[in-house]
């Protein structure tokens, strides 16, 4: 396995290369996912058996940022876990992360050294490891990389099972699979993995025996109980989000245009190449799993209305193999090792270069609230609430404040203003009658808007700085970022002049994607 430490000591040596110090921010699920394992932690720690669902609410409406019946639980339930026994620091949740990077290569090498030989593994998990979107994804507390580790797990004891059928490969490829559909709703990928598998190497006798079936149904035990509360409760948005009204035809050509932005140039003319010698009969024995790889990625995603780049990751593993059958179509030695070194060359210079994308600033904000406020609502509004919510719990781990957010108490959206939008304060006087309603001594905005133009958000901003006499800007931070949308951004701190001697004690408002409104009392 010395070949495999080697990948993997690169691997780590280009990541701590790339390195850049960021806050939580990525597509803004970044967040939901750092908070989420935050919640699991306190879970773990304050064994709410008795009022699991109150618990879950008044945690929530406390800290409106989790990622709860809206993504499956298993990665934060381990991220839980990984918090409690470590601490609740982000870098926690990114070394977490970087685990499950370290278990995906380990798990395309053995599956490459299965179906070609060792070198093989080596170069093509080095060509996935370092791939753009790989390399990324490696670092971000995003669900990519947890998912598509379960993913390589579940193919790689699928391919050994139709080997040596073991019984103990079967039931590792279920348990994987239930892992990945625990991970990520992308269920549907796996089951076009194994249904063209099946079809194209003419194993219908899988079908026919009991220890496949026993599996499967064992899979489907540990998923649908979880599955159906949050399909209930979510099942109609994400229905609406990635299903209804989707691309047609126009995504069958999306996601191959972004191909490029996945694996990058220099992997992708050897990775054509290889691809077009995988597909020659003497070449098919060794390369079906990744041929079904890649087909069922297209499947699973062409078709959806949510276009992303990163939706079609677990398409990777199998190019990184099919830029070695392409190197490997070169017969002279030399030459071909000299274009593997080349590729990889290339793949490794690109990655540690390019500056990784960060943003920071709302930590800085959050503490200054925890340690200034002497009421017991924070009020916030900005595209990076989760940030500012995830650092507020971490600042204050006796859990006092109760975090207000913007777009909850006076607007609504659903995914973004164009999936929904809707208004509850009706103008600026409904704005001054909530803010004293709920009587939060400071709030924070961010300034510019980041992302979208939301009009109540921006009548916020006009009340804040109309009304001097209610709301004095007592403090303004600078958003360090690389990333366009948070250019010149800043987060403005207003301290309420006029405060309530009776503040509400209970917290309440709509949630759009179910369709009701929650509430709890404030302790």
């Amino acid at each position: 396995m010395k070949w495999l430490a080697g990948v993997l000591l690169v691997l780590a040596l280009a990541q701590a290369l790339a390195w850049q110090p960021s806050e939580p921010f990525f597509n803004n699920d970044e967040t939901r996912h750092v908070m989420t394992g935050v919640f699991f932690r306190d879970f773990l720690l304050d064994l709410p058996l008795d009022r699991l669902r109150p618990y879950a609410v008044e945690y929530y409406l406390q800290y409106p940022a989790l990622g709860l019946l809206v993504w499956p639980p298993l990665f934060y339930g381990i991220e839980g876990l990984f918090m409690l026994v470590f601490g609740t620091s982000f870098l926690v949740a990114k070394a977490l992360v970087g685990l499950f990077a370290a278990m995906a290569c380990t798990y395309l090498f053995l599956l490459v050294r299965r179906t070609h030989d060792t070198a093989a593994g080596f170069i093509a998990t080095l060509l996935f490891g370092l791939a753009p979107m790989v390399f990324q994804l490696s670092r971000q507390v995003m669900l990519e990389m947890p998912a598509l580790a379960f993913a390589l797990a579940a193919v790689f004891h699928f391919v050994r099972y139709l080997d040596r059928e073991r019984r103990s490969d079967l039931f590792l490829a279920a348990a994987a699979s239930a892992a990945f559909a625990l991970t990520r709703y992308d269920a549907h990928f796996l089951l076009l993995f194994f249904g063209i598998s099946i079809l194209t190497l003419r194993r219908f006798d899988l079908l026919r025996r009991r220890e496949v079936w026993l599996a499967a149904l064992l899979a489907l035990a540990a998923v649908v109980p979880l599955y159906l509360p949050m399909l209930r409760e979510f099942g109609q948005t994400h229905f609406r989000v990635t299903v209804e009204g989707g691309p047609g035809l126009g995504g069958l050509g999306y996601y191959l245009e972004n191909l490029p932005r996945q694996i990058g140039w220099a992997v992708l003319l050897p990775a054509v190449a290889g691809l077009l010698s995988a597909l020659r009969p003497e070449r098919r024995r060794a390369c079906w799993p990744y041929l079904a790889l890649a087909a069922a990625t297209w499947l699973a995603f062409a078709f959806l209305k949510e276009l992303q780049v990163r939706h079609t990751i677990y398409w990777v593993p199998a190019f990184a193999l099919f830029a070695v059958e392409g190197i490997h179509w070169i017969r002279q030695p030399r030459l071909r090792n000299a274009l593997a070194t080349v590729v990889v060359g290339l793949a490794l210079w690109r990655a540690v270069t390019i500056q990784a994308p960060y943003v920071r600033g709302y930590e800085a904000v959050a503490r200054y609230v925890v340690e200034t406020s002497g009421s017991r609502f924070a009020f916030m509004d900005g595209f990076l609430n989760g940030a500012f919510i995830y650092h507020v719990r971490r600042h204050d781990p006796g859990r006092r404040l109760w975090v207000l957010r913007g777009d909850k108490l006076l607007y609504g959206v659903l995914n973004d203003p164009r999936g929904g939008y809707k208004e509850y304060a009706g103008g600026e006087a409904g704005i001054l009658e909530t803010l004293f309603r709920y009587d939060p001594e400071l709030i924070v905005v961010e300034e510019p808007q980041v992302a979208y133009q939301i009009a109540m958000a921006e009548r916020l901003r006009q009340t804040l700085a109309a009304h001097p006499e209610r709301f004095e800007l007592v403090k303004t931070f600078p958003v360090e970022s690389n990333v366009a949308a948070f250019k010149d951004v800043r987060l403005d701190v207003y301290r309420s002049r006029v405060r309530n001697p009776s503040p509400v004690r209970r917290v309440s408002f709509e949630m759009m994607g179910l369709g009701r409104s929650l509430g709890a009392e404030v302790p």
